[in-house]
């Protein structure tokens, strides 16, 4: 994981991203580049987030050939147009071979296939808990109708642009080998038969081009100035795969600094402490009490019943029910506006005003606050390390703050030379 920072205003944007990267459930290395210059002449820069790296080939590989070969000096007339230049390279790149579409394959095979029986272990279970055994019998029913959900659920998304029933049967017929084998190894003990077997293939063909996000999903950040704009601009995406050149991707957010939209502050991967900094509530505890309220008034007719000793009528019901409900509403509606007018207000009134160097450290501040969080909990400390800092401004381009490299500089001239001839 991670916590990546933008903060916008009509001077600049400045970003901030941790270093820390985990392997498997608990390693974590604190040495990961997630920030780059996404032009070496022009004022836009990209952070990345989530999977560290896209069908196998790392992010910073992918975004220096970029560099190099595709955008160079080019000066685009929006940042959106970057952003949309990166998401084609990815689409067309010839670095993305057969064998990483293969691995992708294997890999969300293996997913899904875990997901499933994960499903059916619930059902088991949940079987057991009143009857005192289970049947086979019982057992490949559970498997059979598990499978067959689990293909319904996955049908109510749609296909991923330029994807249809004819490309997932074409996936299906290259790779049924590959999928038949993963199924036989992980669900190997579970009696699935040759019609579970048929529905699990076409689940996992049709997962790879539906609009459902799972897996190694990254997200992509690039913000700073195109030649036409005067004001900065940030948008982001999403991404999972590309297989027989077609690129599961979406725009996830995005926003433009103008006369009336002055400041911006947008937080990626681990945005809680963020959100809580803003808001003046953990999103979780928002959540909750929300939740609570939108359930407890529900409750209030049977107690008055019981305090009044007789039964409500449903007309009784439906007017303390329909009251307490607009109390809910009126409530949230109320902490909301007092969220926006105490906290989220004033913030963004000062990043409005604030230079460049104050909002480099505004945004550094924030990281280092989700950090912070994660040291001081038993949770693992999934954001940490250096934190590379960077603003960029229409004049100036992108200005380094604070940057790491995993070597000494003061022997590595070459290094810095060779980056500032190509």
């Amino acid at each position: 994981m991670t916590a990546e920072i933008v903060i916008l205003n009509q001077l600049g944007v400045a970003l901030a991203a941790d270093s820390a990267v985990t392997i498997g459930q608990s390693k974590v290395y604190n040495t990961a580049n997630k920030l780059f210059a996404l032009s070496k002449s022009q004022p836009v820069a990209i952070m990345v987030y989530g999977g560290a790296s896209f069908m196998g080939i790392p992010w910073e590989t992918l975004v220096k050939v970029f560099r190099r070969k595709i955008v160079k000096d080019q000066a685009l007339p929006k940042v959106k147009d970057y952003g949309e230049a990166f998401v084609e390279f990815l689409r067309s790149t010839p670095l993305v071979g057969s064998d990483h579409e293969e691995k992708f394959i294997r890999d969300i095979c293996v997913y899904i296939h875990q997901k499933i029986i994960e499903e059916i272990t619930k059902r088991i279970a949940s079987h057991l808990r009143t009857q005192p055994r289970i049947s086979a019998k019982q057992v490949k029913a559970i498997t059979r109708q598990t499978v067959v959900d689990a293909y319904e659920e996955w049908e109510k998304s749609e296909w991923i642009e330029g994807a249809n029933e004819k490309t997932a049967r074409s996936a299906a017929k290259k790779y049924r080998k590959l999928i038949v084998a993963i199924g036989s190894a992980v669900m190997e003990k579970l009696p699935t038969t040759k019609i579970d077997q048929a529905v699990l293939i076409k689940i996992c063909s049709e997962a790879i081009f539906r609009k459902r996000f799972l897996g190694a999903t990254s997200g992509i950040v690039i913000a700073g100035f195109g030649e036409d704009q005067i004001y900065p601009e940030m948008v982001s995406y999403m991404v999972v795969s590309r297989v027989a050149g077609l690129l599961k991707v979406r725009v996830d957010t995005g926003a433009t600094i103008n006369v009336k939209n002055r400041a911006v502050i947008r937080a990626f991967a681990q945005r809680e402490m963020v959100y809580t900094f803003m808001e003046g509530i953990d999103p979780n505890l928002q959540r909750v009490t929300s939740s609570y309220l939108q359930t407890a008034h529900k409750e209030v007719p049977g107690q008055l019943a019981s305090v009044f000793g007789r039964p409500l009528t449903q007309a009784e019901t439906d007017g303390v029910s329909q009251s307490l409900a607009k109390l809910v509403t009126d409530y949230e509606k109320r902490l909301k506006t007092l969220r926006a007018r105490s906290f989220v207000g004033p913030v963004i009134d000062a990043v409005c005003a604030l230079p460049l160097g104050e909002l480099a450290v505004m945004a550094e501040t924030l990281v280092n606050l989700t950090s912070f969080k994660r040291k001081m909990t038993l949770t693992t400390e999934s954001v940490g390390g250096p934190i590379d800092v960077a603003v960029i401004s229409k004049g100036d381009g992108l200005v380094w703050i604070k940057r790491k490299h995993y070597f000494q500089a003061d022997l590595n001239k070459q290094y810095f030379d060779h980056f500032s001839r190509t």
